[in-house]
């Protein structure tokens, strides 16, 4: 690990590779990953008209039982499933089959209130993780189980318009557990007062727990249909790209045959912010110095990907250490390589 990381990150590959009595070394600092890992959300726009995370609480959220029963409303604010599955932040969360909690669950979540602008298009977008059998919406009961609705209501949850057609908002039993991200077009509710409905009905007590929903945004201008509306996207018509990419996460070095005729394979994950893999591209960069990739660097791979892997059959010299850094593009621009332990981002050369 090279000095000055900041605590709270890592160096998650270490020297790999030995080249006769040389090292290569990655040295890209990413975060720990989480164990179900999803792309994060962009940041607020001031276009958005609603923009909640629950890291911060939850606050003009409401939550209600369907049918009255009181026992039946298990809604709340957690980071882990009722049986410590981690979610990765805070969520709002429905434990209705935990086999610890509620049992039986039938109730609603409604967001504050929302204005909408006469001007479309108006698109509600979240991420939602469920722990069950993966059913349709309500309406199917007792057809299917563990139903869930994404809805708009006009009348505080009296009622509410189905957005999901009826179509598993998250996946069946056999991949319980897969974080997805919805988006919905709600144009047709322009120029009215409306709240988001997720609604929850297991229908009986067995098999699975936990439904999940975070990072819900009403987006306004999303033109591309990526999650962010024009005024904060950088390529407004292109919905695989909204902003600079983060960084390139959790870099790792193999070396195959031993010695100096071998070659260093670097492999890498696309970065969790500023539009999807295939639009990505990479430029990799290699320095005697882990403090300076800029004078005396050199660029292993200019401009390459989407794919996130990377051959250097360069050995060093004994005595000296290889380090490697990966900074990606996209239509937006160039991110950063790493920052420094105040998190400043580092300088490196531009390749070629």
């Amino acid at each position: 690990m090279e000095s000055g990381v900041h605590p709270a990150r890592k160096v998650l590959a270490a020297a790999l590779a030995c080249v006769a009595a040389g090292l290569s070394f990655a040295s890209n600092e990413v975060d720990d990953v989480a164990p179900m890992q999803r792309t994060s959300s962009p940041p607020a726009c001031a276009s958005d008209l609603l923009y909640e995370t629950f890291e911060l609480g939850a606050e003009g959220w409401t939550h209600a039982p369907i049918s009255g029963e009181p026992l039946e409303d298990s809604w709340h604010l957690a980071s882990t499933s009722c049986e410590g599955d981690d979610l990765g932040s805070t969520m709002y969360v429905s434990d209705g089959n935990c086999t610890s909690g509620w049992g039986l669950e039938r109730s609603k979540l409604l967001s504050p209130p929302v204005s909408l602008p006469a001007a479309a298009p108006i698109h509600l977008v979240f991420d939602a993780v469920a722990f069950d059998e993966g059913g349709e919406c309500l309406n199917n009961a007792p057809f299917q189980y563990d139903l869930k609705d994404a809805g708009i209501t006009l009348n505080g949850g009296g009622n509410w318009v189905i957005l999901n057609d009826c179509y598993p908002l998250t996946p069946k039993a056999v991949d319980w557990g897969v974080f997805v991200r919805r988006e919905f077009d709600i144009s047709a509710f322009v120029g009215q007062t409306v709240q988001v409905v997720f609604a929850y009905d297991t229908v009986d007590a067995d098999v699975g727990h936990t439904f999940a929903v975070d990072s819900v945004r009403i987006v306004q201008g999303d033109f591309d249909e990526d999650g962010v509306g024009a005024d904060c996207d950088c390529q407004p018509l292109d919905g695989a790209v909204w902003d600079l990419p983060g960084e390139a996460l959790n870099l790792q070095l193999s070396h195959a045959p031993f010695g100096s005729l071998g070659t260093t394979s670097l492999d890498w994950n696309a970065p969790a912010t500023g539009g999807l893999q295939e639009a990505m591209l990479y430029d990799v960069i290699r320095s005697l110095n882990p403090a300076d990739f800029t004078t005396g660097s050199v660029c292993v791979e200019s401009d390459g990907g989407p794919d996130t892997t990377a051959e250097d059959g360069d050995a060093p010299d004994p005595g000296e250490v290889y380090f490697y850094r990966v900074r990606a593009q996209n239509l937006c621009g160039e991110g950063i390589v790493g920052t420094d332990s105040n998190d400043v981002p580092q300088p490196a050369r531009s390749c070629p």
